[in-house]
């Protein structure tokens, strides 16, 4: 997720918005999410108007993911700059945090949307992001997700997360293994990657000396 400041390496910043493939992830409704997006509603103005809102929210409902994804990288000594060093080792944490992530936007998008459309659309007017006209839409924003963090999930809300979040699980899980296969007396590995953009990679590798090539992406 985009962010602000940082806390330890297991806690979540302390101020963040999120990232952009979160934001192509979700199937939201307001115009401000594409305007954040964009960069029409700068990283800068999101952090000041619900930043802290927003990471309290995510440490609530996907915290644990969060500190497990951070553990894990720790654990393994693995540099968490180097997506490709620590996926295979810790993806599946990372996976479930940004399920989370994008359960948690939608949920936003729909009880704060009065919110967020007015906002939308006094800066699609202006197209001045320090137009004065801005605080009052903005600071009601950052209410709205502060009443969030009082109001308890409905039981049917967690019910689909919980189902959401266990199937991703098991499509991480089969992500990660490889199939083998015979063609034409020769043996083969494909294999198949979940990249951060959310588009499945399949590679084809000849086991034999192991050389690969592009089969197609999904």
């Amino acid at each position: 997720m985009g962010q602000g400041s940082s806390g330890s390496a297991e806690k979540r910043p302390t101020s963040l918005v999120p990232t952009s493939t979160q934001l192509r992830r979700a199937d939201l409704q307001s115009k401000w999410w594409a305007l954040q997006a964009s960069g029409a509603a700068s990283t800068p103005l999101c952090l000041q108007a619900y930043g802290k809102q927003f990471s309290s929210l995510a440490e609530r409902h996907c915290g644990q993911h969060h500190t497990e994804h951070q553990r894990c990288i720790r654990s393994k000594k693995l540099d968490p700059l180097n997506m490709s060093s620590w996926y295979p080792a810790c993806g599946e944490p990372y996976e479930l945090e940004s399920a989370c992530a994008v359960g948690l936007l939608q949920e936003v998008d729909k009880r704060c949307r009065p919110q967020l459309d007015r906002a939308a659309a006094v800066l699609s007017a202006s197209s001045d992001q320090a137009d004065p006209k801005l605080k009052e839409p903005l600071e009601a924003l950052g209410k709205c997700m502060s009443q969030l963090l009082a109001t308890k999930a409905r039981p049917g809300m967690k019910q689909a997360s919980v189902l959401y979040l266990l199937l991703l699980l098991l499509l991480v899980r089969v992500f990660f293994h490889a199939a083998r296969f015979v063609a034409k007396g020769q043996e083969f590995v494909l294999l198949i990657s979940f990249v951060e953009s959310g588009i499945l990679e399949i590679s084809l590798l000849h086991a034999m000396p192991w050389q690969s090539r592009y089969v197609r992406s999904l």
